[in-house]
């Protein structure tokens, strides 16, 4: 497991957007690059308002923390869930580990300051494979797909099992949510923080 850094946001933001608490052109402050929450920083490279999709293009810490407080505790948690973080998916190889999420109830470790630090990479640990799984769902227009290693086998030339694609829990997110989600991640790479590299 590791702590999985900004990929994070985009997560975040898809939950945002799926509450119908603005749109993938409302504007959130940055402020001047630096916020205090709870006694605590944030920095940022962005400063002022900039809307959600070039928050997550230019990978908006303090954005990214304010969209996780207007969620809310509960909601934020619900969805990291959903994406099956903190939990396994039963892969076909042993091994699997969990991750690490912590409950809201727990408030020793879940704090006034975790949600703006969860949503943007620290605090939580993930598997490669719930993160790859994570933005598999955003791709697949919201749908959590249970991943799976072998598609069949075969005895004699004759095939005795066989594993088809299966969702897991229905939609996450609705499909405008995803596709809003998509055009944002496209521009990472385009016009934001992302490369690609061939």
């Amino acid at each position: 497991v590791y702590e999985p850094g900004s990929i994070m946001k985009a997560v975040t933001g898809a939950a945002w957007l799926n509450e119908g608490l603005g749109t993938p052109s409302s504007t959130v402050s940055a402020e001047h690059g630096t916020w205090a929450y709870a006694g605590r920083v944030l920095h940022d490279h962005v400063t002022g308002p900039i809307d959600i999709t070039t928050a997550i293009k230019k990978s908006s810490n303090i954005v990214t923390a304010k969209l996780a407080l207007q969620l809310g505790d509960n909601r934020l948690y619900r969805y990291f869930r959903a994406f099956n973080f903190g939990s396994k998916f039963g892969f076909d190889l042993p091994g699997e580990s969990r991750g690490l999420l912590v409950h809201p109830s727990n408030k020793v470790r879940w704090t006034k300051i975790t949600p703006t630090r969860i949503s943007i990479r620290q605090g939580i640990a993930v598997t490669a494979l719930q993160m790859i799984s994570a933005y598999s769902c955003i791709a697949n227009d919201g749908a959590m797909m249970k991943p799976y290693l072998i598609s069949s086998f075969e005895k004699d030339g004759k095939v005795i099992k066989e594993f088809e694609p299966t969702i897991l829990n229905g939609a996450i997110c609705s499909k405008s949510t995803a596709k809003s989600a998509q055009r944002a991640l496209r521009s990472v790479v385009e016009k934001g923080t992302g490369r690609i590299y061939v």
